[in-house]
């Protein structure tokens, strides 16, 4: 398909992503080419860009609730 991709075994993850638990991998797929993204910070980014325009956030402990203004 053109994606370039590599299995890893468990020290190659742990070099690419140090804080991952590696102790019970055999492997994983690495797409070089594929992004990452802290959560917390996205749905922060997401929260702020819904209040501004309009809609109300309502947080609770493990998850938000967006409430369209219309």
């Amino acid at each position: 398909m053109g994606i370039e991709s590599h299995i890893l075994g468990p020290e190659e993850t742990r070099r690419l992503y140090p804080l991952m638990n590696t102790d019970d991998i055999y492997a994983t797929l690495y797409s070089p080419a594929d992004g990452t993204i802290d959560p917390a910070g996205y749905c922060t980014a997401l929260a702020r860009a819904a209040t501004r325009l309009g809609a109300k956030v309502h947080l609770a402990d493990d998850y938000i609730v967006f409430i369209d203004k219309f």
